[in-house]
């Protein structure tokens, strides 16, 4: 694996699964980490489980897109230069077909996809 030593890297949904293991393995690998999720209980039970010390946890909803170029200023101030991206946010919804309406597809959408075209 490359060595991520002092690499300032964002990782969306690191409150769990994907998205904190993704977390964990970069502060092996000596990565600087942003994390980001809803939750900030989890959040911060994922930052307890990394190396290094240098690490910042932002609780931020993806889809508040008005928040974000804020949030990244502050960011690349407090962290420096963004040297890498891990998007692993998403949500799903387990209902019946017929059930289903377009806001179901458009939040799901708006998690999921719509934040690395921004």
């Amino acid at each position: 694996m490359n060595d991520l030593k002092n690499k300032v890297i964002i990782i969306t949904g690191a409150s769990a699964g994907i998205g904190r293991q993704c977390a964990i393995s970069c502060s092996q690998l000596g990565a600087r980490l942003v994390i980001l999720g809803r939750n900030e209980q989890r959040l911060a039970e994922t930052k307890a489980m990394l190396e290094g010390t240098e690490h910042l946890l932002i609780s931020q909803d993806l889809t508040d897109y008005s928040a974000l170029p804020g949030m990244i200023s502050d960011v690349v101030e407090k962290m420096g230069v963004i040297s890498g991206f891990i998007h692993s946010a998403g949500i799903e919804t387990v209902l019946p077909f017929r059930m289903i309406e377009p806001n179901h597809f458009e939040k799901a959408f708006a998690v999921n996809v719509i934040l690395l075209l921004n």
